[in-house]
């Protein structure tokens, strides 16, 4: 069996047991209904209010591993304790620090900014990526476990095509709004799912609608991630306008982050401002990067396929 057919079958099936899994901690199947959010019809994760509900037993690989006090625990090997992440109480990183929280900004980002795109992947996921290979620009897409679960093809279209990927959480719930075991699985189910489908670990986390607090910077830093939040919200998904989309990207200042969605609704106007975004951002001297080239990483794997078969497969995708 080829490889590619048989880490899709793999990824198949572990997206059947995740599921699964999920679909047991609660058995009435409410979903969170909102544009941007977790479909309907599949539950979240854990408590957000009354009782506690039984969760499915997913150990993130750190949760056990001490660490010592007063370091940044969790941070990815190939960024921690290196001179690109400085404390700064208005960064755009957070990691867990011994007992407390520490915010964190680039250090010497240099001309670059880092365009964010979160909740996917999704029906328009391929669109985006075309645009951004078109305009030679690079990307990090914070994805939904369970999307990833639905669209594992497109997740690895996201890969090939040299960008970068990082974790939404699983099921897009405000994090802050979770008790401390249910934070922990949705990070840990988020990242399993992603390794089921790529063949990565994520070394990155979005909280979803920005919402975190100390136990969501534990958890985060437990599983070897990074948080990361944003400087500049398009809020493309209030469909502005493609010009109104671009005058907004255009205030990003170099080290910020640009956040724009992928899913979770209509992105046809996303789509369409990508181009002009970038080239607006070039006439100001800006780059624009992955997160973790902006923090002084190296830029993702270059894609496994040439510009011609990725474009093949980009207009073979489902919409």
């Amino acid at each position: 069996m080829p490889r590619w057919r048989a880490a899709s079958a793999a990824a198949a099936a572990f997206a059947v047991l995740v599921l699964a899994a999920e679909a047991a901690t609660d058995g009435s199947g409410a979903g969170v209904a909102r544009e941007g959010a977790a479909a309907p019809g599949l539950p979240v994760l854990g408590r957000t209010s009354g009782r506690a509900q039984p969760l499915a037993r997913v150990e993130p690989p750190l949760a056990r591993k001490r660490r010592a006090r007063g370091t940044l625990a969790g941070l990815p090997t190939r960024l921690a304790g290196s001179p690109p992440l400085r404390s700064d109480p208005a960064g755009t990183f957070f990691a867990a620090a011994g007992h407390g929280v520490r915010r964190l900004s680039a250090t010497r980002p240099g001309r670059k900014v880092a365009l964010i795109f979160d909740d996917g992947p999704g029906p328009h996921t391929p669109a985006v990526l075309r645009e951004l290979r078109r305009a030679g620009a690079r990307a990090t897409f914070f994805v939904l476990g369970r999307e990833v679960a639905r669209r594992p093809a497109d997740v690895r279209l996201v890969r090939d095509a040299g960008m970068e990927l990082g974790s939404h959480g699983w099921s897009h719930v405000p994090m802050s709004g979770l008790d401390a075991p249910a934070q922990r699985r949705e990070v840990a189910l988020a990242a399993a799912t992603l390794q089921g489908a790529a063949g990565l670990r994520p070394r990155l986390f979005r909280p979803p609608g920005v919402s975190w607090d100390a136990g969501t910077a534990r958890a985060v830093s437990a599983a070897g991630e990074l948080g990361v939040l944003h400087t500049i919200e398009t809020s493309d998904w209030r469909r502005p306008g493609r010009q109104a989309l671009v005058r907004t990207a255009e205030g990003v200042r170099a080290g910020g982050i640009v956040a724009m969605h992928d899913a979770g609704g209509d992105r046809s106007q996303t789509v369409a401002a990508i181009r002009p975004i970038v080239r607006a951002l070039r006439r100001r001297g800006l780059a624009c990067v992955t997160v973790s080239e902006l923090l002084g990483a190296p830029p993702p794997g270059a894609s496994s396929y040439g510009f011609a078969e990725l474009e093949r497969r980009l207009a073979a995708s489902p919409r």
